[in-house]
């Protein structure tokens, strides 16, 4: 049960329990301003502070985290931290500045996204924000909660549908209150071809119609069930999955991790600009587009896959640049 009153450091503060997102245009909204979250998306409980910074709650069973904000600052504790004080603390807004780059060319007024990295999600709460670049392919974020998340080129082929986005040079940020953490996406690394067979459909395949990724591995990770599987068995593998990325070498595997969208033309072929050194594993996932699954709108029936490992090597000394050739790629 959570019921107390606590004081803050700033006045008029929006206070509020257990669920919010920041930022999003996904469902008609947006984050006009920085450190402003948005409540229109959010289930919690939410009070505004009085002149002197207090505010309360009723009793409240399965609450998970208070997060208080206001336009300078930001700060979140859990009801174990607020019992044990019941003045908080609150903190500068953190900053995340970057460039993208497509090859050697600035990326023009591409859409960058800022969330949470997958895996890394706390209970409650959520993250989205979104912005464009400018001429020189720059972008900024302000207003951001100092927390680890992920910045990432959202592609416009899927822009507007619903279901998987696309989202490619997804890499780490870990963003601190009051300091400004740079991000440099693409610009360097190895341009990825190939091209994708598939004769188990009787029609054309749309090539655009799905997210095919290639991503850094996650060594020690569950592998997630196959088959069909009960609902028991795969909220287990669930929660394995989130005991690992909790633990010190799960953080480590997610602060390296690294994502890259293939982008493909008609004829199945692809390419992924500036992809870093590693060791990745390709997925590929052919949707039946007329035979929707049960569930999140926007998902449908596999008809064919294949998981493939690909390694990309060192770049020479002097080198920015490098191709790899997959060649052609059979599904069965």
């Amino acid at each position: 049960m959570l019921g107390g009153v606590g004081i803050y450091d700033f006045r008029y503060l929006r206070v509020f329990l257990n669920g919010h997102a920041i930022g999003t245009r996904r469902v008609g909204d947006r984050w006009h301003e920085p450190g402003q979250f948005d409540l229109t998306l959010s289930g919690a409980r939410h009070v505004q502070a009085d002149a002197q910074g207090k505010f309360s709650f009723p009793p409240t069973s399965g609450a998970k985290a208070i997060l208080a904000f206001a336009r300078e600052s930001f700060a979140l504790v859990t009801p174990k931290e607020l019992a044990a004080s019941p003045t908080v603390k609150l903190q500068p807004w953190g900053r995340v500045v970057g460039q993208l780059k497509i090859g050697s060319q600035p990326g023009i007024n591409q859409t960058i996204d800022l969330s949470y990295m997958s895996g890394s999600k706390p209970n409650g709460h959520s993250v989205f924000l979104e912005t464009k670049t400018d001429s020189e392919g720059r972008f900024v974020f302000e207003g951001v909660p100092p927390w680890f998340l992920q910045v990432a080129h959202r592609l416009n082929f899927r822009e507007g549908q619903p279901g998987p986005i696309p989202q490619t040079q997804q890499t780490p940020v870990e963003v601190r209150a009051g300091e400004t953490s740079f991000v440099a996406l693409g610009g360097t690394g190895f341009k990825v071809v190939g091209k994708i067979v598939f004769n188990g459909s009787a029609g054309q395949i749309d090539w655009q119609s799905d997210v095919q990724t290639l991503a850094t591995k996650f060594p020690g990770i569950p592998k997630p069930p196959g088959g069909h599987v009960s609902q028991t068995a795969f909220m287990k593998w669930l929660d394995d999955q989130q005991t690992f990325l909790d633990s010190e070498a799960g953080h480590k595997a997610l602060l390296r991790r690294r994502a890259y969208v293939l982008v493909f033309n008609q004829d199945g072929s692809f390419k992924i600009d500036d992809v870093a050194p590693g060791t990745y594993e390709l997925k590929i996932q052919i949707s039946d587009t007329s035979k929707p699954t049960p569930g999140p709108v926007g998902f449908h029936q596999k008809m064919a896959s294949l998981t493939r490992e690909v390694n990309v090597p060192e770049l020479g000394p002097s080198e920015e640049h490098g191709s790899i050739d997959l060649g052609v790629i059979e599904l069965k």
